[in-house]
C-alpha cells in the first residue's frame, strides 16, 4: 500500500504525503547570451525573453546550461491585435501623432514573440524542444485600481 492511499483510507489527506525537497531559486540579471549558467532544471520568464538583442545566442547558451531534461517556462505579449489594453490607446493616439514608422517584425521588444513561428524557430534552433503554447487570457488593470490619470501615465510609461 503507497503512503497515498493509506493517507486517503485515513481521511485525512494530508496525512502521509512525502515531503518535497527544498526548491533552489536563483534569480540573474545579466546578458544570457553570453554569462556563464550553472546548470539548472527550470528557466522561468515573465515578460523578458522577447527583448533579448541576439535571442539565437540567448537561447543557446541556455540551453547548453540546462540539464538534459529542463524545462522552460515562458510569459510573452500575444499580438498587439490581441492586447486591447494597448491597441485601443495607440490606436486612439495614432490620430494625434505624425505617421509612426511600421514595426519590425520580430524585433526585440513587447510584441517579439507574438509569432508562434518565430518562437518555435529560435527555441528548436538552440536546441530545445518543439514549445507548447497555451493563451492566458485576464483582465488587465495597468492603473492598479488607481483610475484614469494613473493609467494614462502608465500607458505612457509603457509599451508601444
Amino acid at each position: 500500500m503507497t503512503r497515498s492511499s493509506r493517507a486517503s483510507h485515513t481521511g485525512n489527506p494530508d496525512r502521509g504525503r512525502i515531503a518535497a525537497p527544498p526548491l533552489a531559486i536563483h534569480w540573474r540579471h545579466a546578458d544570457p547570451a553570453t554569462v556563464a549558467l550553472d546548470e539548472y532544471d527550470l528557466l522561468i520568464s515573465a515578460f523578458g525573453v522577447m527583448f533579448f538583442g541576439d535571442r539565437m545566442a540567448a537561447f543557446t547558451n541556455m540551453r547548453r546550461a540546462a540539464a538534459p531534461d529542463a524545462r522552460m517556462a515562458l510569459i510573452c505579449w500575444r499580438s498587439l491585435a490581441e492586447n486591447l489594453w494597448m491597441e485601443v490607446p495607440m490606436t486612439a493616439a495614432a490620430q494625434h501623432l505624425p505617421p509612426q514608422p511600421k514595426p519590425v517584425p520580430n524585433a526585440p521588444g513587447m510584441f517579439a514573440f507574438a509569432d508562434r513561428d518565430h518562437v518555435t524557430e529560435v527555441v528548436t534552433t538552440a536546441g530545445w524542444a518543439p514549445p507548447r503554447f497555451e493563451k492566458l487570457d485576464m483582465d488587465l488593470d495597468i492603473a492598479a485600481g488607481r483610475g484614469l490619470k494613473e493609467a494614462v501615465v502608465q500607458s505612457t510609461q509603457i509599451g508601444a
